[in-house]
């Protein structure tokens, strides 16, 4: 069997992205620059890429030695509240910057931060030398009764206070939809911080396509004409074609610019789909040659897997919308 070449169910990177360069390089040169401090927001139905997008953008930035880059799906923070939120959002800074610091030099840094930037904790940590979860518990349980402004402002300050000259963070946080889920409040003390970075870009991205719309449009909400909106969509036709004759020359294959046109027309040139249908094809070609009937035999084969959602959706749907699918 060959060599797998088509991946599914997890960000891609590298060989396994397609497309959408453009979008890349401008995410990249705006969230980089040291000039002007930009904020994006990638929007787009689940699997459409985004968080490959994210991924390829901060391997990257992150070249750049001066670059801190900070990415976590918020959807893994659990319990989901502002405490836990701003707990892993700042352990997660202190990792990306240790990890291209020296001990010595983080060290330091660590103290000055305490010195200068957050008051009380400088009696709970002075002298620390224990785990750094240990040094956020203590900051957490000792700034409880906070203010919901300081204590975000505080949290928020720490990629500011980190980095220096000539020195930028990008903050990633995928799945962003789920931060409505904090409050107006939080929305509103998230704004008033972040407009004033000097040194901190944001990258965010959403899967709730509404809601993102409306966190992003609404001249209602905190976050209204903050972010620099791109929508990520499916591949070009071009992006595609390249893509799967790529992939299948990488894997053995030959597959003729029918079959290539059968599959963008199956699939969109939806990334998670042509990965989907080029995995499928693999098996389903008995001599290395992809055809436009090996195409539709992996189709007809590879659908079956996704019964399990057809039939969940069949299942929610009701009244005339059911009758009307069942005819």
């Amino acid at each position: 069997m060959s060599k797998e070449v088509f991946q599914l169910g997890s960000p891609v990177s590298g060989q396994l992205f397609a497309g959408r360069q453009e979008l890349v390089s401008e995410l990249a040169r705006g969230l980089e620059s040291r000039k002007i401090v930009q904020h994006f927001a990638l929007i787009g139905y689940r699997r459409i890429g985004k968080s490959s997008v994210m991924q390829v953008v901060k391997n990257e930035i992150e070249k750049d030695k001066n670059v801190f880059t900070i990415y976590f799906d918020v959807q893994q923070v659990i319990p989901f509240n502002v405490e836990e939120f701003l707990k892993v959002y700042t352990a997660s800074v202190f990792e990306a910057y240790f990890a291209k610091k020296a001990d010595i030099e983080f060290s330091l840094k660590v103290r000055n931060f305490i010195k200068n930037g957050v008051g009380e904790l400088k009696e709970i940590i002075s002298g620390f030398r224990g785990e750094i979860k240990d040094f956020f518990t203590f900051w957490f349980e000792k700034t409880g009764n906070k203010s919901l402004s300081n204590f975000v402002k505080e949290a928020l300050s720490v990629t500011e206070l980190l980095a220096g000259e000539n020195e930028k963070f990008v903050v990633m946080l995928d799945e962003f939809q789920d931060m409505e889920n904090l409050g107006i409040d939080f929305e509103k003390a998230f704004r008033a911080n972040v407009q004033q970075m000097k040194k901190t870009s944001f990258l965010i991205a959403g899967s709730q396509v509404s809601i993102m719309r409306k966190l992003m449009h609404s001249s209602a909400s905190p976050l209204y004409n903050m972010f620099i909106v791109k929508y990520v969509e499916e591949l070009t036709e071009k992006e595609s074609t390249e893509f799967l004759k790529e992939r299948f020359k990488k894997a053995g294959f030959e597959i003729n610019a029918e079959a290539i046109q059968e599959i963008i027309k199956l699939t969109n040139s939806n990334p998670y789909h042509l990965q989907w249908l080029g995995r499928a094809c693999l098996f389903k070609a008995n001599d290395k040659r992809i055809t436009s009937e090996v195409v539709n035999n992996a189709f007809m084969w590879a659908i079956r897997e996704q019964a399990g959602h057809l039939e969940y959706a069949y299942s929610q749907l009701k009244g005339k919308n059911r009758a009307i699918i069942t005819a």
